[in-house]
């Protein structure tokens, strides 16, 4: 799917009309739980020019699929997870837009784009299996506090 996913260059209404209602909201919740470790860091750390970082980029992703994963949600075209992750980022800041998420997508070849989206994807199963209190890689990347 991925491979796909990276051709996709535009977000648009009818990638949009794709996302239920159902998951429009569930996409939405996500960014605010971002919000939630975001809400931990003093201003410096969280400015917009912190979101170009791949590894920020890639823990975005990897939180929002890791929670319509263990929905067991079939997310079945790329037109649609990508909805899904707008949806999710502009939940987090508003100036996190479609080309961001596009450029996002780009940026799966990495090595700290794919660190990232592990952290983000591992820091939301074991919170929701119950084995963290609080997921918070991102704060603590932000925040210098993960060596990569």
């Amino acid at each position: 799917m991925f491979k796909l996913f990276r051709k996709k260059n535009a977000i648009d209404s009818y990638s949009l009309n794709l996302v239920s209602e159902e998951w429009t909201v569930k996409a939405k919740r996500q960014g605010l739980s971002i919000n939630m470790q975001l809400a931990l860091l003093d201003e410096r750390h969280k400015q917009l020019h912190c979101f170009e970082d791949a590894y920020v980029r890639g823990y975005l992703f990897g939180f929002t699929n890791a929670s319509f994963q263990y929905m067991d949600a079939l997310i079945d075209s790329d037109e649609l997870l990508m909805a899904i992750q707008y949806l999710a980022h502009s939940e987090i800041e508003p100036k996190l837009d479609k080309h961001y998420v596009v450029k996002s997508a780009s940026m799966m070849d990495s090595p700290l784009f794919n660190k990232g989206q592990m952290c983000g994807g591992n820091d939301y199963f074991k919170f929701m299996n119950r084995e963290i209190i609080a997921p918070l890689g991102l704060a603590s990347y932000l925040r210098g506090d993960v060596i990569i």
